[in-house]
């Protein structure tokens, strides 16, 4: 029994002493900098604004439909009075979700190369199919055509160019585009677009 243990423990030890690291073979390929298109080194990172607990979110946003019971929206108002109809955030939320052809914004940290932002390739949006109004996603029906079913644009109204758009095209008139919510009265209402 006793034999029978320490071959056991010399085993593992063996076992183990060979993935040290103490090997004198190298493990990682030694790779140059990442830098850009003028030969500079990349220096910054640019990533998308997403913080829901501060409101910021891409919209138009299926989490703004957050806490309804009726399907309409429910955009955070902080200290704005909910009877007061001239603010805008409180009269969005009297409708029905999105718009089928709302375009989606996106804000990022800096603003992206526009040459970056190829449709159909760096931008890339699905037709999909959902459990029900609001609910996940449980099938894909097909990668929406590039120029055909949505474009992207910078956002005029951003100065800074950190904010981008994407421009859904009419998919058709049973379907729907993610993030919208929108209630339609149509033979299959479940079905939308995800980006």
């Amino acid at each position: 029994m006793q034999a029978r243990l320490t071959l056991s423990m010399a085993l593992s030890a063996l076992l183990l002493s060979a993935c040290s690291s103490s090997s004198n073979s190298p493990r990682a390929v030694a790779t140059a900098p990442a830098t850009n298109d003028s030969g500079s080194a990349v220096n910054g990172v640019i990533t998308a604004r997403f913080n829901p607990s501060a409101g910021v979110v891409p919209l138009p946003n299926n989490l703004l439909l957050s806490g309804t019971r009726d399907l309409t929206l429910n955009i955070p108002l902080g200290t704005g009075n909910p009877a007061d109809f001239s603010n805008p955030q409180v009269a969005l939320n009297t409708l029905d979700g999105w718009s089928t052809t709302t375009p989606w914004t996106f804000a990022f940290s800096a603003a992206p190369n526009p040459a970056t932002v190829i449709p159909g390739q760096s931008v890339r949006m699905f037709q999909v199919t959902l459990t029900g109004p609001g609910g996940g996603t449980n099938g894909l029906t097909r990668e929406l055509v590039a120029g055909v079913d949505f474009v992207t644009a910078p956002v005029s109204s951003d100065t800074t160019g950190r904010t981008f758009a994407v421009v859904p095209h009419a998919v058709g008139a049973n379907d729907f585009v993610h993030g919208r919510g929108h209630r339609q009265r149509a033979r299959r209402p479940w079905q939308r677009c995800h980006a």
